[in-house]
């Protein structure tokens, strides 16, 4: 059973938008996409009704060697792009029984996978024999070299202050995607954590967690069933970095009385700078030297503005990256934001699905994980 929506799909033959290829609107089967900090715009799934002839010109066969793959995909609300990706799966029925096709889009980080970096290789820059270097100036040559389907406006990635110091750590034949977040160097010096996302007009962003302000607020009888539940196995006040095989020096955190100590071991690369470790233990422990709240929620009702907020407004603009409070759960004001694991939260992740006209929010203490392992899981392609 199909569904009506206001959002419309429109395909392209490349980001460039030089010939439309399709525009999808009206009675959608299925209309699905999502934000994920690190990568921005993760994953879209769209499935409509359309006759065999239709779905031939997306399918890579004999005479169409590519069909529409590598399409680019715009999700819009009128004018506004919301979502936007590129086509890494088609399929359809072919028993007859229903003709609909299906698209699954992957935003543009997962093209950060498409091809290696090495610093070693034939014109880049050898980070281990150029001395101090900052992490920012890495991750624009890499974008630069082996992504060319990211824009070349580079400038919303900003510097998180870390020196990489002559490490060897981009020596290694590796996609983009993975020498950005394996590395420790998205954790600068005071702890903070830093994140990589890519969102409208393949635009590259790299910038410090911003918890400065409030950007949506929703009330209690606006969420689906949803449970809190606080879990102290994911309390640890004593961590231990060890860089490759070597131990470093451990730091402990305050601990309330009637608190065991817990200790906690986080492995970074090897050739990891000694203060770059340091500043990766101290993020973790300021993270997990607390309760943690083990949750996802499902918005069903009105979103609305932090500020200004009289009218809701489509539930789909909420992304990864935005804070998001729960107004009426204990009494709070917006002009103090704190990310207390009960009301506010910082959002890493939302999937909308239009068919419920529910919105799925992940935020980010929600996973029994550090972020150093999270950000891991963010390997678009492949999820």
């Amino acid at each position: 059973m199909g569904f009506q929506t206001s959002l419309t799909v429109t395909i392209w033959n490349d980001y460039n938008k030089g010939t439309l290829w399709d525009t999808l609107e009206g009675e959608f089967n299925a209309l699905r996409f999502s934000t994920r900090f690190n990568g921005g715009f993760k994953a879209a799934t769209i499935t409509i009704e359309r006759d065999l002839a239709h779905v031939w010109l997306y399918a890579a066969i004999e005479n169409l060697k590519r069909g529409r793959m590598f399409g680019h995909v715009e999700i819009q609300e009128e004018a506004r792009v919301i979502w936007e990706g590129r086509i890494m799966g088609v399929g359809f029925d072919p028993s007859g029984i229903s003709e609909e096709l299906t698209l699954e889009a992957l935003g543009y980080w997962s093209s950060c996978r498409d091809q290696w970096y090495d610093d070693q290789d034939a014109g880049n820059t050898n980070w281990a024999a150029a001395g101090s270097s900052q992490f920012d100036d890495v991750v624009k040559e890499m974008l630069t070299k082996s992504c060319p389907d990211i824009s070349s406006n580079q400038d919303n990635i900003d510097s998180p202050g870390v020196d990489i110091n002559a490490t060897e750590a981009f020596h290694t034949r590796k996609y983009v995607q993975e020498h950005i977040v394996e590395s420790s160097f998205l954790t600068d010096a005071d702890g903070d954590q830093w994140y990589f996302w890519i969102y409208e007009d393949r635009i590259p962003y790299m910038k410090q967690r911003d918890i400065s302000k409030v950007h949506w607020t929703v009330k209690r009888f606006d969420l689906a069933s949803s449970r809190i539940h606080q879990d102290a196995a994911w309390w640890r006040n004593n961590i231990l970095p060890v860089v490759g095989s070597t131990e470093g020096t451990e730091a402990a955190g305050d601990r309330p009385t009637g608190v065991p100590i817990r200790d906690y071991q986080t492995t970074v690369s090897a050739g990891t700078p000694t203060a770059e470790a340091n500043a990766e233990r101290d993020r973790i422990l300021n993270e997990r030297n607390q309760v943690q709240q083990s949750q996802r929620f499902v918005i069903q009702g009105d979103v609305k503005r932090a500020v200004g907020g009289m009218a809701s407004v489509p539930k789909w603009r909420v992304r990864a990256g935005d804070v998001l409070r729960i107004e009426d759960l204990v009494p709070a004001t917006v002009s103090t934001v704190v990310l207390d694991n009960l009301r506010t939260f910082f959002i890493v992740e939302t999937e909308f699905d239009a068919s419920t006209d529910q919105l799925t929010v992940t935020p980010d203490r929600a996973r029994a994980t550090i972020s150093s392992m999270l950000v891991k899981q963010v390997a678009l392609e492949s999820a």
